[in-house]
């Protein structure tokens, strides 16, 4: 899901029928439908709004939409199975996650991929520093947070951060680096270059516990949306982890 920056327009992309749904607000009426590639999983919108980036992981295929008229404008082939994906700040370059190629690719929106990075088994998320400097890429079987630099874009550091790490956001003020692991139905923070903070929550249906969390979200209040998968829910947290 991704939302125009007027907040006029909500974007979802529907993995097994290949077309992205544009949706009405405040009306929340289906508008138009935009071809992509083949099982778009993962949408990305540019810091100006102009552009709306669907990473399609049956084609290879990142497709570039213009937000103005809902219309592919450009293809790229991207790795063998694009899964997950952050700009940088300035929009430039897009990174992306593959889940087949264990692999951090370097994307510029105006001619492919210009780098690329080997990470640990099956990334599934990505998130990046507020400067630019560091990408974090969850990866799920091989159970690890990679930290590289985008500058050479190389690992240079890595955590384990529990035995199923599927989501990551990163506090932009407090430089602080939030993983869901959704074996351990917890959340486990860490500081910029990986050195471990403290976790929240256990396995359970109360407030402040989770059931298979799979996702995770910081705002720019620092705020922590954590997906509480199998409770149905979405949980709501301070920056310390307090409900």
């Amino acid at each position: 899901v991704a939302v125009r920056l007027d907040g006029r327009v909500l974007y979802v992309a529907n993995d097994e029928d290949a077309p992205i749904s544009v949706i009405g607000m405040p009306q929340a009426e289906v508008a138009g439908k935009i071809p992509v590639g083949e099982g778009p999983v993962a949408l990305v919108v540019s810091p100006d709004g102009d552009r709306l980036y669907s990473l399609n992981r049956h084609s290879g295929t990142v497709s570039m939409v213009d937000t103005g008229s809902n219309k592919v404008i450009s293809t790229l082939a991207v790795g063998t199975s694009p899964h997950a994906g952050v700009l940088s700040p300035d929009g430039s370059i897009l990174y992306v996650a593959d889940a087949i190629d264990d692999k951090i690719y370097a994307v510029r929106p105006d001619s492919g991929v210009v780098a690329s990075a080997a990470v640990g088994d099956r990334p599934e998320a990505l998130a990046i520093s507020p400067d630019g400097d560091y990408l974090y890429c969850v990866n799920f079987l091989s159970q690890t947070l990679s930290i590289i630099d985008t500058h050479s874009l190389s690992t240079v550091g890595e955590v384990s951060p529990g035995s199923g790490p599927s989501g990551v956001a990163v506090n932009n003020t407090l430089n602080r680096v939030y993983v869901a692991d959704v074996s351990k139905h917890r959340v486990q923070v860490f500081s910029k270059d990986g050195q471990f903070l403290f976790d929240f929550s256990k396995r359970g249906e109360d407030d402040r516990e989770f059931n298979c969390p799979v996702n995770i979200f910081v705002d720019s209040e620092g705020k922590v949306y954590v997906t509480d998968s199998m409770n149905f829910r979405i949980q709501i947290f301070d920056p310390d982890g307090d409900f």
